[in-house]
């Protein structure tokens, strides 16, 4: 792995794939940073983009040569990930989603953590945003931006001050945690980062997460794009338990228990009618959900309720029905589960 380089203070990696609308806005949020004492290094990992991701990216490395573009053969976040960790010569190294924007104190209020020794991987909070006004941009933000949509991670719910925490979105580091623990799993097309965080803290590695810190990040835009993310997470999500050698999380099982629960109460019913409140009781929960996204955005149509129910049915059976597919790969394949999952165009087709 190449050597930090003493003037470059950070590198931020970003991969990328067809994020031609959100790209721009990204880079001006890292390179418009402020009292970060040294030089930024941005790496843009491209994976095969298909619009003008790559042209944008490369008209602004001409004006900036904080810039760089690098290909990314393998296409998948991991790959990228780990293009950026070999060609990075930044002292503390960053994960960045393409989707997000960054406050101008990030980077120096992370170093400065860093350099304190106060950890070895910090982050801030992750402030998600809709992509749009239209009904459906709007609850597809509401699900993503619910603890009861997408669980109670902290660096998604937030916290009242500084904690050390099981996981970090978009976080930084010393490049000693990558000697101590090694690369991102590039098996692995979504849960890289639970893997990777899960082995951090098994070599004793601290995640801070700094609650001043937030950056937004634009949601995905339709039910189907939400749908086709939470399965991914949900398939790869038993893979990377088994990678890590222990449960990431409890929470992991709620939406494949909830979608068993539902179905076998619903065939129970026909034997025994007095079954019934329990799907019955499933689907009263979800629309008590509808309603208070509804109601967060003033909305109260039938229309926009009808599509918020129908958005958190689509997470939680996504992710609930990919982790029942991740389980059954685990059963068939064991530890070349992530290899069998790689070649399923259901889940290669929806990242690429």
């Amino acid at each position: 792995m190449r050597s930090s380089h003493p003037q470059i203070a950070v590198t931020v990696i970003i991969p990328t794939r067809n994020e031609a609308p959100h790209i721009p806005t990204t880079l001006q949020s890292i390179l418009t940073s402020k009292d970060v004492l040294g030089e930024i290094e941005v790496i843009v990992a491209d994976g095969n983009s298909t619009d003008n991701t790559r042209a944008l990216v490369e008209e602004l490395a001409e004006r900036d040569p904080r810039i760089r573009l690098l290909p990314n053969p393998g296409g998948f976040a991991a790959h990228a990930f780990n293009l950026g960790i070999k060609a990075g010569r930044g002292r503390y190294l960053m994960i960045m989603s393409a989707h997000a924007r960054l406050m101008p104190n990030h980077l120096a209020d992370c170093i400065a953590a860093l350099e304190a020794g106060r950890a070895d991987i910090v982050g801030g909070i992750i402030e998600t945003v809709p992509s749009g006004q239209s009904d459906e941009a709007l609850v597809v933000w509401c699900v993503m931006n619910s603890a009861l949509g997408f669980g109670p991670s902290k660096f998604r719910t937030g916290l009242q001050a500084p904690a050390f925490v099981d996981t970090i979105g978009a976080g930084m580091m010393r490049r000693d945690v990558i000697d101590a623990i090694g690369l991102f799993d590039e098996e692995l097309i979504r849960g890289q980062d639970d893997e990777f965080n899960a082995r951090a803290r098994a070599a004793n590695k601290r995640l801070l997460l700094l609650p001043h810190l937030r950056l937004t990040y634009t949601s995905r835009s339709t039910k189907q794009q939400l749908y086709n993310m939470c399965f991914q997470y949900g398939a790869y999500k038993p893979i990377s338990n088994l990678k890590a050698g222990s449960l990431i999380s409890l929470r992991q099982f709620a939406p494949s228990a909830m979608l068993s629960i539902w179905c076998l109460a619903l065939l129970g019913a026909l034997r025994e009618p007095g079954l019934v409140i329990v799907p019955v009781g499933i689907l009263a929960g979800y629309f008590g959900l509808a309603a208070a996204a509804s109601l967060r955005v003033g909305r109260l149509s039938p229309s926009f309720l009808t599509q918020a129910f129908a958005a958190f049915v689509a997470a939680h059976v996504g992710y609930g029905l990919g982790f029942l597919r991740g389980v059954w790969a685990v059963m068939r394949f064991g530890r070349g589960a992530a290899r069998a999952l790689a070649t399923a165009q259901q889940l290669t087709a929806i990242t690429r």
